[in-house]
């Protein structure tokens, strides 16, 4: 596949952290330092493009924590679609590899569509944490509110 451009690492990693924050699956780069399991100054100077923090295996980390969502050759490869899934929501391609899958070993459509079932029941977990964590922020925001009208 030709590619128009090479997107360089620090496109990779502000475009992976932009589409998990707007989609708020990540609400900070202190949470994504988290779920990458990475350290937060590290992460902070990976996005200042520091060559000893922005590596191949900072890249891998984002697409090992979230393969459901990214393409591994984005990350690793040159591949111009970041994303595993089209926007037919068919499953991008590549060499034969889909996520932790073989395709060689794979007969059948099955896997694209287990593969969807992952991804939404991934999204929904994350969802539900969500709405946990803001349902705690609102209690503590009413109690706040409650304390000061007394």
């Amino acid at each position: 596949m030709a590619l128009n451009k090479m997107v360089t690492k620090l496109e990779k990693l502000e475009n992976a952290y932009k589409y998990l924050y707007v989609n708020d699956i990540i609400s900070s780069k202190k949470e994504f330092a988290e779920k990458l399991d990475v350290h937060y100054t590290g992460l902070v100077m990976a996005f200042k493009n520091s060559e000893k923090h922005l590596t191949n295996g900072l890249l891998k980390k984002i697409w090992k924590t979230f393969p459901d969502i990214f393409n591994r050759d984005y990350f690793l490869k040159n591949d111009e679609n970041m994303f595993l899934y089209d926007s037919k929501g068919k499953i991008n391609v590549n060499d034969g590899f889909i996520g932790n899958i073989d395709q060689k070993n794979v007969n059948g459509d099955n896997v694209i569509d287990n593969s969807k079932k992952i991804n939404f029941l991934e999204t929904e977990k994350l969802y539900k944490k969500i709405i946990e964590e803001k349902d705690k922020q609102i209690e503590e925001l009413m109690q706040i509110i409650n304390k000061n009208k007394k």
